[in-house]
Parts: C-alpha cells; sequence; structure tokens
C-alpha cells in the first residue's frame, strides 16, 4: 500500500481549496445563497457554510460536492477543470 507523501497531500488540499473557491465564485454570479444550497440539500445552511469555508475536517462529501454542482447548473468536469487551471496558477 503506498502512502501519501507530504507533496501529494499539498497538491489535494490546493486542489480542494481550489475547488471550493470556485463553487463560491459560480454561487455568487448565479445569485445561489449557502440558504439556497442547504435547503435544496436538506442540510443546514452552517453545514453549508463548514464546506464552503473548508471548516469542516473531513471536508465537503463527494455527493454533496455533487449535488453543488447540479444545484448550481455547472458540469462538475469543468468545474474541476477550471480549478485544476487556478491551482496551477496560484501555485
Amino acid at each position: 500500500m503506498e502512502h501519501e507523501t507530504s507533496s501529494e497531500s499539498s497538491r489535494e488540499e490546493a486542489l480542494y481549496r481550489a475547488i471550493l473557491k470556485e463553487v463560491r465564485l459560480l454561487m455568487a454570479d448565479r445569485e445561489v445563497t449557502q440558504e439556497d444550497i442547504a435547503s435544496r440539500l436538506g442540510i443546514r445552511r452552517e453545514t453549508v457554510s463548514g464546506y464552503l469555508s473548508g471548516a469542516t475536517k473531513k471536508g465537503m462529501p463527494t455527493t454533496v460536492l455533487i449535488a453543488v454542482a447540479d444545484i448550481l447548473e455547472e458540469d462538475l468536469g469543468e468545474l474541476t477543470r477550471r480549478a485544476i487551471e487556478r491551482a496551477q496558477r496560484e501555485g
């Protein structure tokens, strides 16, 4: 079993932060609030806030990220591609 190096971990963390940033930018662009997302997902707004700020220890579950992309009418692959480009630019 391979162990994750700190370099890999840092890259994954940067990508995760970039994905969250893309989600927040899309929300602002499409005037979707945390409350809107919470209501659609049946979770508390504070939970959405924790996911989007990166404050949640385990991060945003993949199923939630998929649902959020759907709410924002955004292709998850495209969102991820832009996040990767952002992470590379911002180093």
